[in-house]
């Protein structure tokens, strides 16, 4: 079986999604992109016009050109969660693609919000279930935990291509979907 072509396409105000958009990227062994939009300047009025625009789930200008996702096998799709919700720049991209890519994966980075909520809204908008998630609280960006999951979603993510074999006795799909998304933070 050929290797599967993986985008992981993601934005990051701060960078601290783009640590994580990196690591992912380099494990999948995956092309990357950056969403970049100038409407966010760094400083105070930046941070609010973002939670605002987020707040509205207004739509921004993408400044780049970003691979054609249809290209892909998987597209590792990351933002920020601001205000609780998908990041504006994030949105806009989800609702431009259409959905194009065969199959999605989602990763988020947060603070205190329920990143579950995220995931459903990435979902709905894109209008695919997710092979796997990723949420990644900003104050345990660096610990073991964190490792954990990330080698989780990867693993879930590399597993999904692999042919699938059957065997004599029943396993619960529906079980281990459950564990899998108790993994995360």
């Amino acid at each position: 079986m050929p290797k599967p072509k993986i985008l992981v396409v993601y934005f990051s105000r701060t960078g601290i999604t783009r640590q994580v958009a990196k690591v992912l990227a380099l494990e999948l062994r995956a092309d990357i992109a950056e969403i970049k939009t100038s409407r966010y300047k760094p400083g105070r009025l930046g941070f609010f016009q973002a939670l605002w625009d987020s707040t509205l789930s207004k739509a921004v200008p993408i400044d780049n050109r970003l691979p054609d996702a249809s290209k892909y096998d998987v597209v590792v799709i990351g933002t920020p969660v601001w205000s609780s919700s998908i990041s504006s720049p994030v949105r806009t991209y989800l609702d431009k693609v259409g959905y194009s890519p065969a199959r999605v994966a989602f990763f988020l980075t947060h603070k205190v919000q329920m990143p579950q909520r995220i995931f459903r809204e990435m979902e709905h908008i894109t209008g695919k279930s997710p092979i796997t998630t990723l949420a990644v609280s900003i104050g345990a960006l660096r610990g073991k935990l964190t490792e954990e999951r990330v080698a989780s979603f990867v693993e879930d993510i590399t597993k999904s291509f692999e042919p699938r074999r059957y065997t004599s006795h029943l396993r619960n799909k529906t079980n281990s979907a459950t564990l899998r998304s108790d993994r995360h933070v």
